[in-house]
C-alpha cells in the first residue's frame, strides 16, 4: 500500500522497493522496470548474482536519489535491499 504522507527520504526508499517488487514487463509504459521473471526458474547459484546486479541497475536508473547500502538474501531466499536517501 502506498503511503502518501511520508517524508522525502522515506518516499525514496519506497520508490526503490516498488522497483524491486515489479516483474519486468508488468508496468505498461515502463516495461524495462522490474526484476526479470526468468530468475524464478534459474538455479540458485546463478540467480542470486544476477538478481543483485539487476537490483543495482534498477535502483540506480529508476530512483537515482537512492543510495544503495546493501543487497542481500534473507534466510527464506527473499531479496532484501537497504537504501538511504
Amino acid at each position: 500500500m502506498i503511503n502518501w504522507n511520508i517524508a522525502e527520504s522515506q518516499r525514496i526508499s519506497q520508490n526503490a522497493q516498488n522497483l524491486i517488487l515489479l516483474r519486468r514487463f508488468e508496468l505498461p509504459f515502463c516495461r524495462r522496470w522490474g526484476i526479470d521473471p526468468d530468475l524464478i526458474d534459474m538455479p540458485e547459484n546463478g540467480m542470486r548474482p544476477r538478481a543483485v546486479a539487476e537490483a543495482y541497475e534498477l535502483i540506480s536508473s529508476g530512483e537515482p536519489r537512492a543510495a544503495i547500502e546493501s543487497i542481500q538474501f534473507s534466510e527464506s531466499g527473499e531479496l532484501v535491499v537497504t537504501v538511504s536517501a
